[in-house]
């Protein structure tokens, strides 16, 4: 049972209590829509947790709640589809993903965009390099699908042997 009266300084904790939590989530939010925005300037494609829920589960939050606020406050991005062009190499279009924990998608398909059928001798693909960086930043990582690569046969190797790597897609630049 609750008591009948609260004195101020109980009223000013619980205040500041949910200020805190509420900076704390707004500034997640922020954060995940600044990732999207750099993730959309170069092209990429994000996937939201929501779309990968079990068909028939129900989201959480009410619909004009998040269609006020923004999907950032109620979903966290898990997946992301760069489509690096022949002068951009996917090495570095990664690096975008290095404060995003919870990423556990991606696909690299180099010269994909707006395509039906993409040419593995496209350059631009990920490298050994970029691969190494990638299993480091998402230990989490659990498919990755990858077009024109550049990888080494220890490359593909690493790959395999990753621990939560549950699918993998290889296509290798030149093959």
């Amino acid at each position: 049972m609750l008591p009948k009266s609260f004195s101020v300084r109980t009223l000013l904790l619980l205040t500041t209590l949910l200020c805190v939590g509420l900076a704390i989530w707004t500034y997640r939010a922020n954060r995940q829509k600044r990732l999207v925005a750099s993730l959309h300037g170069v092209g990429a494609r994000v996937v939201y947790d929501y779309v990968i829920v079990p068909r028939g589960a129900k989201l959480g939050e009410p619909f004009w709640l998040s269609r006020s606020l923004g999907q950032d406050y109620f979903h966290n991005v898990v997946g992301a589809t760069f489509y690096p062009e022949p002068t951009e190499e996917a090495d570095e279009l990664i690096k975008l993903l290095d404060d995003a924990p919870g990423i556990t998608r991606i696909a690299i398909w180099t010269g994909a965009k707006g395509r039906a059928s993409v040419s593995s001798k496209e350059p631009g693909g990920l490298t050994d390099k970029g691969l190494a960086h990638l299993l480091a930043k998402h230990p989490n990582l659990a498919h990755l699908s990858l077009t024109s690569a550049r990888l080494s046969p220890a490359g593909v190797e690493q790959m395999k042997k990753h621990p939560t790597l549950v699918s993998q897609q290889i296509d290798l630049a030149g093959n």
